[in-house]
């Protein structure tokens, strides 16, 4: 996949209208492998898909271009907010009695990248510009229950079910702000 991203943008003023002219100054790359392994027709059925990805480009979206003066794209190649490095999903699931379905479902994904701060002598925290996204947040992990029955009268069928989300309750990390307040326990 090739990231299309705007890195500069002139104004062209005409005489009934300005017009602006945009250059593709940015540039990015993502790459992986995905893999899925499937076995049916046991009493338990297991489904393990696994994804290997890194995503990498020199800025994260085409504004960080644009603002109050013209800049060129940055040269440095960094990894992207939405970068998961791995994603692993096992899935078990089975026919139980009384024509119930059910499954487990556990997730595991890197965590998410953030630039990090830096305390300076004046004691204001400032982002470590010259390093962005370099690290991350801790690895999400999730595990969920589902339970079904089909109903079925005459001609009509009805699906009934219930679905336990996070079924151990791991808390996650969301968004970097989010992590920031924990830590300061705001």
């Amino acid at each position: 996949i090739r990231l299309s991203l705007v890195g500069s943008e002139m104004c062209i003023r005409g005489s009934f209208y300005d017009y602006y002219v945009q250059e593709n100054g940015s540039f990015g790359s993502a790459k992986g492998i995905d893999v899925t392994l499937e076995n049916r027709g046991q009493l338990i059925n297991t489904m393990i898909q696994y994804t290997y990805s890194v995503a990498k480009a020199n800025e994260s979206y085409a504004s960080e271009a644009f603002g109050g003066e013209f800049v060129d794209s940055p040269m440095q190649e960094s990894i992207m907010p939405f970068d998961r490095t791995h994603d692993l999903t096992v899935t078990l699931y089975s026919f139980l009695p009384f024509g119930i379905n059910a499954s487990l479902t556990g997730f595991y994904q890197s965590g998410f990248p953030y630039t990090p701060e830096i305390m300076y002598e004046q004691g204001a925290p400032q982002s470590d510009v010259l390093n962005p996204n370099s690290q991350r947040s801790s690895a999400y992990q999730s595990i969920n229950l589902s339970l079904s029955k089909d109903l079925k009268y005459k001609e009509y069928s009805v699906a009934l079910g219930i679905n336990v989300y996070n079924l151990f309750d791991n808390r996650n990390e969301v968004l970097e702000y989010l992590m920031e307040l924990n830590k300061n326990n705001v």
